[in-house]
């Protein structure tokens, strides 16, 4: 049988920038990969004695009383610490281990990668128009270098917002998910001075309300894909055409085919382009706790890696000023 295309392929053919990487991967990552599948099994199996003491002693605490219908939370408690420890201490530990083998993979790409988001312009993303509100928050897995001549920062992030309904019973609160994916900010190599919004097509009342809220004016462009896919709106009607050549938005049509469709939104603001990617799903893992770490498994999760890259390079293809984010 023939082996999977994932697993036949050198690493080197997903770019330039991943050059060498085959034999970085037999080195390095491979033998580290065993040790981790090691901690993998030795998490299940702590998983599995946590879960069955929990239930041995949630099964006890119904037979301690008289009447079985009554639960002693003397039992109780103690069940819900065992598990909920046991189990989170088991993952944790394989985070942690797997934490550094992207940290030697960032490193090898020379990228800078940090589990912690720490001080990210989250609310920058949303004042820009290209997130929605939320009430809170979540951000991890921070990636900052340079590709394409540009320097980019990135975070995953994942946004919940607050709704409330009254019951029977009185008020419910819950949180309900409104984005899963990757905040990308980066350089843009095109000069410009105006801020320029692309986002999806919302109809004509969010279009308005857009407007109004300070999103500037709707501009009509000449290619009416693009116009069935893309709202755009800014204050300077002549510069947002410069920036939105014919073939750029040819290219943001073909990218945001790519990634899935109806999943990308972006702003042009202060020489850099901000985009926000919904990607369902931890984009920042070589494997899991349940399917394991394989070859195949950190395949998918550098050709995630290399889509990003070829993000980058096609948003600033043919641009003539380089810049970067500012602190």
């Amino acid at each position: 049988m023939p082996q999977d295309d994932a697993e036949s392929r050198p690493f080197d053919v997903l770019g330039p920038r991943f050059a060498g990487f085959e034999d970085f991967w037999q080195r390095e990552i491979e033998p580290n990969l065993d040790a981790q599948n090691r901690k993998r099994r030795q998490s299940l199996a702590i998983i599995g004695v946590s879960l069955l003491i929990a239930g041995a002693l949630g099964a006890a605490s119904f037979f301690s009383t008289d009447e079985m219908q009554v639960i002693n939370p003397m039992l109780i408690v103690p069940a819900v610490l065992v598990g909920g420890i046991g189990c989170g201490w088991a993952a944790r530990r394989l985070a942690d281990s797997e934490g550094s083998l992207l940290t030697a993979i960032f490193g090898y790409l020379d990228l800078d990668y940090s589990r912690a988001a720490g001080v990210f312009p989250l609310d920058r993303f949303r004042e820009l128009g290209i997130l929605p509100s939320y009430d809170r928050s979540k951000l991890e897995d921070r990636v900052r270098g340079q590709h394409a001549g540009v320097s980019f920062d990135i975070a995953e992030a994942y946004l919940e917002e607050k709704r409330t309904q009254n019951t029977k019973n009185g008020t419910k609160t819950t949180y309900v998910t409104v984005f899963d994916g990757l905040l990308i900010r980066c350089g843009f190599l095109k000069p410009f001075s105006t801020r320029v919004l692309v986002k999806r097509d919302a109809g004509w009342l969010a279009g308005a309300l857009s407007g109004l809220f300070g999103g500037g004016d709707r501009v009509r462009l000449e290619d009416p894909r693009f116009e069935e896919v893309f709202e755009v709106y800014s204050k300077d009607q002549v510069e947002a055409r410069y920036l939105l050549t014919p073939l750029f938005m040819e290219r943001l049509l073909a990218l945001d085919r790519r990634f899935g469709g109806g999943q990308m939104a972006l702003a042009f603001e202060g020489q850099e382009v901000w985009i926000a990617l919904r990607q369902a799903g931890d984009s920042f893992r070589l494997g899991s706790l349940w399917r394991g770490y394989s070859r195949a498994s950190v395949a998918a999760f550098l050709k995630g890696l290399a889509e990003l890259f070829h993000l980058i390079e096609e948003i600033n293809a043919r641009g003539s000023v380089s810049s970067g984010p500012r602190a």
